[in-house]
Formats: structure tokens, sequence, C-alpha cells
């Protein structure tokens, strides 16, 4: 722990899997000066565990209303600004999770997407799904497959990944992403700076260190989002082939054909392509105020 207090004054938010800890381990000992401490023990089992530390100049609460899906192992709060509201989960799937409890990883995963009441989700954590390679978008098991569920969720949710290089390395061995420790967010712009550290002590898994960008506006807005994992491209296909693309454009300035093409494109996403659903709609991220987290 000497090693994490002097590397935690230069973080925000530490998201810590497999601690380990059980009920005779007080908070005390865990504790880090100058966070808060929000921690989950497996019950009756060694092993697992979760800790989240959040800078107490931040405002954070833990947040219960997740825990519903039953899922085994996941942690979760929420950390508010004057520029927005982050929801931040922790969650841990031991290799030996069986079917049950992987489905409830992703009822899970949508009550946190589905969650009213933040601007943005961000979820770490450990899965060990090493058949899913997010950085080729491709599942080497087959598609009736757990990794495959769970890849497909995060793309029926359009949650982004960010994390694409190897998090573990053992002497001897070659570099691995056999534990995958992602970090999904609900907007792909959020995750800047993304770091490869040196791993803490003894541990084989690399550190990982990144800034999140949390924007709000003024006036709040709202933004339906579309499920492009679920369109139907084959209709979208269909009817921009049968578009005459040269008598439409005759004549036509390039921004004259620019609105016609967009205009036509709109139409054709709306037709073809499903909303995620009103409790999905988040306030969008674009103003000129921002706040980084760490």
């Amino acid at each position: 722990m000497q090693e994490l207090k002097f590397r935690a004054r230069d973080y925000d938010i530490i998201g810590i899997v497999e601690t380990h800890a059980n009920k005779n381990i007080n908070d005390a000992e865990l504790s880090l000066e100058g966070f808060n401490l929000y921690r989950l023990d497996r019950q009756d089992k060694r092993g697992g565990g979760l800790v989240i530390y959040v800078n107490s100049r931040l405002k954070s609460s833990l947040c219960t209303d997740i825990y519903s899906a039953g899922f085994e192992e996941s942690l979760w709060c929420i950390i508010l600004s004057d520029y927005g509201s982050l929801l931040v989960g922790l969650c841990y799937r031991c290799p030996s999770s069986d079917g049950t409890n992987n489905d409830k990883l992703l009822e899970l995963f949508k009550a946190a997407a589905d969650y009213s009441g933040c601007t943005n989700v961000m979820i770490l954590g450990d899965f060990n799904y090493p058949a899913i390679n997010f950085k080729t978008n491709t599942v080497s098991s087959g598609s009736m497959s757990d990794a495959s569920k769970f890849y497909e969720k995060c793309q029926e949710l359009c949650l982004f990944q960010h994390v694409h290089q190897e998090t573990r390395f053992r002497d001897g061995q070659c570099p691995s992403c056999l534990d995958y420790r992602p970090i999904f967010t609900d907007e792909d712009n959020l995750i800047q700076h993304l770091q490869y550290l040196p791993p803490l002590g003894k541990s084989d898994h690399i550190l990982l260190s990144w800034d999140i960008t949390v924007h709000t506006q003024d006036l709040v807005s709202h933004l339906t989002k579309y499920n492009y994992w679920r369109g139907d491209y084959d209709a979208i296909s269909e009817n921009l082939s049968a578009v005459n693309w040269p008598e439409l454009f005759h004549g036509k300035s390039v921004m004259d054909m620019w609105q016609h093409f967009k205009a036509i494109i709109t139409e054709l996403i709306v037709s073809h392509i499903p909303l995620k659903g009103e409790n999905l709609e988040r306030r969008r991220v674009t103003g000129s105020n921002q706040q980084q987290l760490e």
C-alpha cells in the first residue's frame, strides 16, 4: 500500500480488482489519505474483491441502483461536478463464472447504459474474455458463447472500448490480454491520453492511466442515439442504389449536391436504424465548459 499511497496523489479515480479483502480487514487498513473509499468484498469465498478510490475534492456517492441485475461482483459510484455527472462501475468476472452469472453481467451493462441519473458512464474491470479482440472487433469463440454475447451486448448498447494493447506480462511469456481489462464509455471521445504503465509491486498486470473529460452546456439538450449495430443496411443499400444520382446532381453546385445527399442519408437513418430508447438519451457533451478526471 505504501507504493500506491505515493502514486495515488496524481489521480482522481482509482479502481482495483481482486483485492482479496474480507471482513477481517477494516476500512482504515485500505484507506488512502485524501480519498473516499468504496469497497465490495467477496462473500463466503476467498479472492475477488473490489475497491474504488475517489479523490475527496470530488463530490461522490455510492450508487446502489444498478445492483438489481444480480451480477456477483460489481461496485458503482456517482461523481458529481459543476459540469456533469459520471457513473463509474468496477466489475470482476472470474474465469469460472457460470452462464447464469454471465447473463446477469449483460443485464448489468444494460442497467448502467439505461441509467438516467448521470450524464455519462464509465465501466472498468476484469472480464476474463480472452476470445474477444476489441482491436480487430472479432470473437474467436462460437456465436452462442458467453464471450460473443458479451461483445454483442457492448455493441448493442453502443459502448466504446478504449484498451487495445496487452495488459498482462509474465516473465518468459508473451504479452497477453488473457485478463482483458477494458475501459468502456458511452461516448467515444471521453477517454484521452491512455497510458500503459509498469505493474504495481509484484503484480503481472500493468497499470492503466487516462484522462476522462466530462463536458456540459448551459442549456441541457437531448440527443437521440441510434442503435447502428441493429441497422437494416440491406434496405439502406437498396434505397441508395435506386437513386438516379447523375440526374439528381445535374447542374447543381457542390454544396447543393451535398445537401441533397445529406437529406437522403438522414431520411434512411431515421427509417432503418432503430433508436436505443428514450432512457438512453443523454446530455450531449458539447459545451465549452469541461473538467478532466484522471
